[in-house]
């Protein structure tokens, strides 16, 4: 039975965590380093299991906190791009581009007109992902958008309650089941 274990990765330096990080690539904390070696201590099939982690830095340092050999990355697991607002805080993405946070605030999943990604795209790179991973089980370390956009991929909106919201340093089980699939909460 395929099973895929997906995990966004814990708490970046705290200088960043209310901000539009897309692509902005902070180190995880030091808090967000033990929150991800508890996230992955008492987890004891993921050790056999192929590991694919976004190639942003936290998401890379949370699997090298459970997983001790390489982490291959792979771009499709990228997270959501918020264009020119990337990094910003929405106080200053209100200031230094008001049109561009106005638009984002209407329309949350497409910062396409203004540099970023649209959610056709983050969805095409999630199908692409789901696609290659075929039946295979695998540990999946990634990003809320973009891990929300694999689950919309492998057709397990139903099992997630139409919405995947895990906290940094959180993980959920996702298990096929005949035709659909099952949520385990926590890994």
């Amino acid at each position: 039975m395929q099973t895929i274990f997906l995990f966004r990765h814990a708490a970046p330096e705290q200088d960043f965590a209310l901000r539009y990080l897309g692509r902005t690539d902070p180190a995880l904390s030091d808090d967000g380093r033990r929150q991800a070696r508890t996230m992955f201590a008492h987890v004891t099939e993921l050790p056999e299991l192929p590991v694919r982690a976004s190639p942003l830095r936290r998401a890379q340092e949370t699997a090298r906190c459970g997983f001790d050999r390489d982490i291959p990355t792979d771009v499709l697991l990228t997270e959501f791009s918020f264009g020119t607002l990337d990094g910003l805080l929405p106080d200053e993405a209100a200031r230094l581009y008001p049109e561009a946070h106005r638009y984002l605030t209407a329309h949350p999943l497409d910062a396409g007109p203004f540099g970023g990604d649209d959610w056709p795209s983050l969805l095409g790179r999630a199908d692409a992902f789901a696609r290659r991973l075929g039946g295979e089980s695998c540990v999946v370390v990634g990003h809320r958008i973009a891990l929300h956009a694999l689950v919309h991929a492998l057709g397990a909106r139903s099992a997630v309650g139409g919405t995947l919201a895990l906290r940094y340093g959180e993980g959920c089980t996702l298990r096929r089941c005949g035709a659909g699939w099952e949520r385990g909460d926590g890994p």
